[in-house]
């Protein structure tokens, strides 16, 4: 590494293009390297944006903690550290010195594995809670000792970031991560309290593999049932005990702002799925919800489909769930025993497409015009509005036939024809129907009399 070093001014001063860098040690790095890797940095023009700090050890984070603290403009905005074992010296104080920093554009800060305990965590939430404009990401994953006698504090620690942003929340970075480090029972609603006094949501809340349960979760979610537009849009929650979650009632407020759950790989009860597929029905945010379940019941295959689509008119199937693309684990609605599975696979593969009144119109057109042409809708309409009509049905047909992959007439599989016993129209019989039914959708306008041929 001695030699190395040196020769990366050379390196970096004619490689502008270079974006990112990481430097992963099998020792520590001595004073010298660290001051020939800053002034590797230094003889760029523009900084680096991303740098990995690993096994770099912590007397030479500290180091280069307090390069970057003494010329701001050396700093990437991206660092990422792990295995230096900050906290053994002074390089925990040295990163709550670089986040607090106001003339330094940090965006990202990772720090994974460095065994910062409680006291460390709260020097850096303190930090943070004094920026003007928050990291859009912090990542703290598994900083706990080896044997876990020391580790992260769990609870407490959460407790203690709680109280940090109390009085300014809104400084709490946009995407927060603090997964592996063993939080209990005890003060995750802390954050949540907190949480749910910020001006907007998270972008992404990952909490996975800790030692949340069932009611310490349930009891994080309480304060967002007053409050749903202030729900982390992505909720990560998986490999935590977690065997039911009350989040049917929060998917059924209109202005939710959650957009992504995972529980997986926790096996969730049958009752609380057939909950959550009942409520995703209205809900106009929600891209997946992962978990997993040793068999689906068919209550929640039901209750599914019916909110991906609902048949039971037009104006229901337009206003069905049009952003769900995922539930549950593929290897359940992959699962060829149950006859809703291709009706479920293709209306989650269609809610994937970016314009939502596409998919909705790619609905309408297959559930009530591709069987029979369903005339309900337009007995009571005035005949001048029958160019619209046809204008809706023209633009449908000609926006789905540019979706190769998702045809218009979608075959669902043979149990179901057999069990409609009809077969399904393909475009020209189904313009058919729609121009010999337009005497009927003109009330009479249109005078059949003998001897007239419109063929």
């Amino acid at each position: 590494i001695s030699e190395c070093i040196p020769r990366m001014g050379l390196f970096f001063e004619k490689n502008e293009k270079l974006k990112s860098f990481d430097l992963n040690l099998a020792r520590g790095a001595s004073e010298s390297d660290i001051e020939s890797l800053f002034s590797a940095l230094k003889s760029r023009s523009c900084p680096i944006e991303k740098i990995g700090l690993n096994r770099i050890g912590h007397r030479g984070i500290e180091q280069l903690l307090t390069l970057f603290n003494n010329d701001p403009g050396v700093t990437p905005k991206r660092i990422f550290m792990s295995w230096n074992w900050v906290e053994e010296g002074r390089g925990c104080r040295d990163v709550s010195r670089l986040l607090s920093n106001q003339n330094i554009d940090l965006e990202e800060v990772n720090l994974t594995d460095e065994q910062i305990d409680s006291d460390g965590f709260q020097r850096i939430a303190n930090a943070l809670a004094c920026r003007k404009q928050p990291l859009n990401s912090l990542v703290l994953r598994r900083n706990h000792s080896i044997g876990g006698n020391r580790g992260f504090g769990g609870s407490e620690g959460i407790i203690r970031f709680a109280q940090a942003f109390a009085s300014n929340p809104d400084t709490i970075p946009n995407n927060l991560c603090i997964s592996g480090n063993g939080i209990g029972p005890v003060g995750l609603q802390d954050l949540s309290n907190v949480l749910v006094r910020r001006s907007f949501p998270l972008e992404s809340l990952e909490l996975y593999a800790n030692k949340i349960h069932t009611e310490t979760a349930n009891g994080f979610l309480s304060p967002f049932r007053q409050r749903p537009g202030l729900i982390p849009k992505i909720l990560n929650l998986s490999y935590n005990p977690i065997d039911d979650l009350d989040v049917s009632s929060l998917l059924r407020e209109e202005n939710c702002s959650l957009s992504s759950i995972n529980l997986f790989p926790n096996e969730i009860r049958r009752d609380t799925v057939n909950a959550i597929a009942r409520s995703v029905g209205t809900n106009k945010t929600v891209r997946e919800i992962l978990f997993d379940i040793r068999e689906f019941p068919w209550e929640g295959w039901w209750a599914l489909g019916n909110a991906l689509c609902n048949q039971t008119n037009i104006p229901a199937t337009f206003t069905s769930n049009h952003t769900l693309t995922r539930f549950g684990c593929e290897k359940d609605y992959n699962n060829n025993f149950s006859p809703y599975s291709p009706f479920i696979r293709w209306h989650l593969a269609i809610n994937a497409l970016p314009d939502k009144k596409l998919v909705a119109r790619m609905k309408v057109v297959d559930t009530h015009f591709a069987r029979k042409f369903d005339l309900n809708p337009f007995r009571e309409l005035a005949p001048s509005l029958i160019a619209e009509i046809l204008g809706f049905l023209s633009r449908a047909f000609a926006e789905l036939e540019g979706h190769g992959k998702l045809p218009l007439v979608h075959d669902y599989g043979k149990y179901k024809r057999k069990q409609e016993g009809v077969s399904r129209n393909n475009n020209l019989t189904i313009c058919f129907l729609m121009v010999k039914c337009i005497p009927e959708m003109l009330h009479g306008v249109v005078n059949h009399r003998k001897g007239n041929n419109f063929s």
